[in-house]
This record gives structure tokens, sequence and C-alpha cells, in this order.
């Protein structure tokens, strides 16, 4: 596979990855120890995130359809910055419509202002979860090439 393949493949790994090391870090049902935070973290970013993830991959994949793997590099650098705004708005109108609770779907916020404060703070989670999607994409594409699974 190319490598400007391999980079749009691996948009998705953030979706598909909390999903695939679940069973990884269970101990007889249970989750154990410090993984037991680590993926409630990333399963808790798909469902939050997820959305706004997915609007924000197609916008990538429409922004990437002439551009070359070096073009698509370089921009994995800032992608959890531009994601930012994307993933504040999604966790913004979560929080003035509702989470879905035990009794229905009850507001996280109260105000306006007070969706937008959660919105800019929890979205700011975002940002260093992303850098580990794209250092995990790094080594993953030096990987691929060594055993030549990737091609430039």
């Amino acid at each position: 596979m190319k490598r400007k393949s391999w980079y749009n493949i691996s948009l998705f790994l953030p979706m598909i990855l909390p999903f695939i090391a679940m069973p990884l870090f269970q101990d007889g049902g249970k989750i154990s120890g410090a993984f037991e935070i680590f993926s409630a973290i990333f399963l808790l970013g798909v469902i939050i995130g997820g959305l706004p993830y997915l609007l924000f991959v197609i916008g990538v994949w429409w922004w990437s359809r002439h551009k070359t793997a070096d073009d698509m590099k370089r921009l994995s650098y800032i992608v959890p910055v531009l994601f930012y705004p994307f993933c504040a708005l999604g966790i913004t109108l979560i929080s003035l419509t509702g989470v879905p609770m035990d009794s229905g779907f009850q507001k996280v916020a109260t105000s306006a202002s007070g969706a937008l404060f959660a919105g800019l703070l929890m979205a700011g989670f975002a940002i260093p979860i992303g850098y580990f999607y794209v250092g995990l994409v790094h080594v993953l594409t030096k990987i691929l090439m060594a055993i030549r699974l990737v091609k430039d």
C-alpha cells in the first residue's frame, strides 16, 4: 500500500483502537489497573468526540485529495490542534442538549456560557490524546515501511 493511503487509513485509528485494545487490558472480564483509566479516557473520547472527529476526517480527506504523502505527514503534526475547535463544538452541543443518563437525557451545563466553558475545557484533553495517536501512526509507519507493507 502507498504511504498516503496508509495515512488516510490511519485517520481511523482513534475510532477503532479503543475497541481493539479493550480485550487486551481485561483481566477476567474486568479491566485491570492503570489501563482502566486509559481505556476509559480513550473510549470516552470515541463516544464524545466521535461525530466531530468523523466530520473532521471527512474534511482532511477532502483537503488531501491532491496532496502528497509528505503533505499528509506534515499535516499530522498539527492535526490535534486543528481538531480542537471541532471537539469543543461537539462537547458544547452535548453539554447544551444533554447526555444519556439513567433517567433520560440530562444537561451537563445549565447555561450556554457554562456549556461553552465545558466544551473549551474538556476539548483540551483531545490535544494530548491526538498527539499520542500521531506518534503511534509515525511509529507504525516506520514499522510498516521496514517490513514493506507500506511503500513510498
